[in-house]
């Protein structure tokens, strides 16, 4: 959730001021979890914008470790992910086509181990040559070679070789890539489920939001410090029967 305070000084201004960006958690038992949340002040000269490699850390930080101080190890969480671009974020070495060349080297991804299946077995696929190859020494490989193009135009869906890219993404190692924050989650012994696109009515944390942006606006003199002081109470403020 992001906030904002039209104000630098103590008369307000029209314009883009600075603001506060929050990522928090909500539990179905507890509630709002005070010490998992993290608070970014967004704004020219302030820390930037929020982003998917935060919100991972802040999983792997702050959000799991407190779920299982507050309710211990042996229990296992269910995490509904609200649907946002930087909630789809994947790692540096991810297996994703889309950041591949056609030839090997050059500027691309190095990208961590695939695998595939033969005779039952999974069996390991380095997608990174070795230090010995006598001409991508630790280079990253490309599309491999065949008679057919590195990559379509547009792909026809009903082909499985239209396209040595084609041929590459629709293999059950990259099909079955997950995102940064589904790897930490599923990891470390949870679950998450990712909430649809377009559908606020059915996602409990935008009326946690409602509630909070609620408080600010009847307890707001238009000022940064007073939203920075406000905005703990906001959130405490939410009562667990609204979501």
């Amino acid at each position: 959730m992001m906030v904002q305070s039209n104000d630098t000084t103590d008369k307000y201004w029209k314009g883009v001021g600075c603001g506060i960006h929050r990522s928090d958690v909500i539990c179905s038992i507890v509630g709002y979890m005070v010490d998992a949340g993290e608070s970014l002040e967004y704004g020219k000269n302030h820390d930037g914008y929020w982003n998917g490699e935060m919100f991972v850390k802040q999983l792997q930080e702050k959000i799991i470790p407190t779920f299982e101080c507050l309710h211990g190890p042996e229990y296992q969480v269910l995490f509904l992910i609200d649907n946002s671009q930087g909630h789809s974020a994947y790692a540096e070495d991810v297996l994703a086509v889309s950041r591949m060349n056609v030839n090997p080297g050059g500027k691309q991804a190095c990208m961590r181990n695939g695998w595939f299946t033969y005779n039952g077995v999974q069996v390991e696929q380095e997608m990174v040559f070795t230090l010995n190859h006598p001409h991508f020494p630790n280079q990253p490989k490309g599309l491999y070679e065949s008679k057919l193009c590195g990559k379509c135009i547009k792909c026809n869906p009903d082909s499985t070789a239209c396209c040595n890219k084609h041929i590459l993404e629709v293999q059950p190692d990259f099909q079955q890539q997950r995102s940064s924050i589904q790897e930490v989650i599923e990891n470390a012994g949870h679950l998450c489920i990712f909430l649809p696109k377009f559908h606020c009515e059915l996602n409990f944390i935008e009326y946690f939001w409602g509630k909070v942006k609620k408080y600010l606006q009847d307890n707001c003199n238009g000022t940064f410090n007073t939203l920075k002081t406000n905005m703990p109470l906001a959130m405490q403020s939410v009562q667990l029967s609204t979501i």
